[in-house]
């Protein structure tokens, strides 16, 4: 049960990359500032966004250099989701956290979708009001 809670994390994370650029491959560094753009709604939500995504992938402990990211933790250490997040609701809230990403993205493909990808690029661009 729980390698599959691993498998529909890393694909999530995934299904985020390949929204913000299915044409190439990005850092999740440039792939969170487009997925934030979709979400937030100001200035601080925004930046919220940016340091969560960190703690879901690569984020270190400034303390220790240790890798405290889920991701890096799961793909590079080979952790399980349910030993970095032991409480079931919390893992759930992750998942719903996540969807709450995803979903937007597509439902703002879906109301475009009457566009070719280089105008929806183009109109997408345009979403950078809480971009630093």
């Amino acid at each position: 049960m729980e390698g599959r809670q691993n498998r529909k994390f890393i694909q999530a994370l995934t299904l985020l990359e390949f929204l913000a650029d299915p044409r190439d491959y990005r850092k999740f560094e440039d792939v969170k500032k487009i997925v934030a753009r979709y979400v937030a709604t100001t200035r601080e939500e925004y930046a919220r966004i940016l340091e969560r995504f960190l703690e879901l992938t690569g984020k270190k402990d400034p303390t220790t250099q240790l890798f405290i990211g889920y991701h890096t933790r799961i793909i590079h250490i080979g952790e399980r989701l349910d030993t970095i997040i032991p409480n079931p609701d919390n893992r759930r809230n992750v998942f719903e956290e996540l969807d709450g990403h995803i979903r937007p993205i597509i439902d703002h493909m879906i109301a475009h979708s009457q566009l070719d990808f280089a105008e929806y690029l183009e109109l997408r661009d345009k979403m950078r009001p809480f971009e630093s």
